[in-house]
């Protein structure tokens, strides 16, 4: 399953799929092939929709932290994380532009 993430991520990549895109795609494939193998191995052991006790309150801290964590990163967007080292003034290639790095002060 890793492998095949991976290829589709690199294939993505080689489509000129900028890398956060990528990635990001990946990363969800790699998701929902985990839910596919949950729902996979839950059917074959004949419990698909026979839950236990501890079932109900685990999806409902796992959907809570979710939701908690994906408004944590929704509040950390406006952060930017520059490359290199500080005051560094090696260009840096993005997609197909060229920037220079300007020393802060």
């Amino acid at each position: 399953m890793l492998g095949v993430v991976a290829g589709f991520c690199i294939a993505l990549t080689r489509m000129a799929v900028p890398e956060a895109q990528a990635r990001a795609a990946a990363f969800t494939a790699l998701v929902a092939c985990n839910v596919a193998l949950i729902v996979v191995n839950r059917s074959l052991a004949g419990t698909l929709f026979r839950f236990d006790a501890v079932a109900p309150a685990f999806l409902a801290v796992a959907l809570a932290l979710g939701a908690v964590v994906l408004r944590v990163l929704a509040g950390l967007k406006h952060v930017v994380l520059q490359p290199g080292r500080r005051g560094s003034r090696r260009p840096i290639k993005l997609v197909n532009k060229t920037i220079k790095i300007r020393k802060n002060g």
